[in-house]
């Protein structure tokens, strides 16, 4: 009976193990990533770069060269999509004389991989390394600026150097809190929304894009940037996160959309200007 029970814990054990594995690793990154595959072609004069990062994935970048000693944008985008949804940002910033890199992390559009946390960290390390070899451009000539998740992997790496300026737009607080808000707008009840909350804070996350444990570290200055309507990452997270680095500059917007950065190009514009 003992041994019949003992087997019955071991089964029921391996199976539990088994489940918890496939979450974690097909489960929760579909949750996190969205990556488009399908780029489209730019239609201005960007240089189309493939990267090799620490690990040997190949990444792409479009890069357009800064004109007249200008600092150049480092851009991460968020968690869908690809950069080819940002033409209108080299555009509008190479055009005053700015260089910009356009990141595609490791799965997105025509980079190979797979993207994790670690791998995405990676990337901006690559593309830093690029820049700052090849380019032969210092920190102080560089921005980084990053879109919702990239806020996140833009904070990993400003949270341990100096740059010229640092620009976080509609970032969250970290990737459980995104969760509970997320998913817990799909709950037409109290109860399953409570279920939601309870199940996202208190799961074991491989995953944590924790940035408002990093942003404090933060030296260069630093544009924190949310619109109010936002409809995937709510504006108070950027509330929160300029509290925890005073030195911030906070900008709301009282229009616009998270999938649509327009709102914030003045705003971007002025503020780099001054530094």
């Amino acid at each position: 009976m003992i041994k019949r029970l003992a087997k019955a814990a071991l089964n029921l054990s391996l199976v539990f193990l088994f489940a918890l594995l496939i979450y974690y690793y097909l489960v929760l990154p579909s949750l996190i990533y969205g990556p488009i595959k399908e780029q489209t072609k730019s239609t201005l004069n960007v240089q189309d770069i493939y990267l090799n990062t620490s690990d040997n994935v190949k990444i792409n970048v479009w890069y357009v060269k800064a004109k007249n000693n200008k600092p150049t944008i480092l851009f991460c985008h968020g968690n869908g999509g690809n950069i080819s949804s940002y033409e209108d940002m080299v555009e509008i910033f190479s055009l005053k004389g700015y260089g910009v890199l356009l990141l595609d992390y490791r799965g997105y559009g025509k980079s190979e991989g797979t993207p994790s946390e670690t791998g995405l960290y990676k990337d901006i390390n690559a593309a830093l390394k690029f820049l700052r070899g090849k380019e032969k451009l210092s920190n102080n000539q560089i921005i980084l600026w990053g879109l919702s998740l990239g806020g996140a992997v833009v904070t990993e790496v400003a949270s341990k150097e100096q740059f010229k300026a640092v620009i976080l737009q509609s970032t969250f607080t970290n990737i459980k809190d995104e969760a509970v808000c997320m998913y817990g707008k799909l709950a037409k009840d109290k109860f399953t929304k409570t279920l939601i909350k309870a199940f996202f804070e208190n799961m074991i996350c491989l995953q944590k894009y924790d940035t408002e444990s990093k942003i404090a570290k933060i030296s260069s200055p630093l544009l924190i940037a949310h619109d109010i309507p936002d409809e995937v990452i709510p504006v108070k997270m950027s509330y929160e996160l300029a509290k925890l680095n005073p030195k911030a500059k906070l900008f709301i917007s009282k229009t616009g959309s998270h999938n649509d950065g327009t709102w914030l190009y003045p705003e971007a514009l002025k503020f780099i200007e001054e530094k």
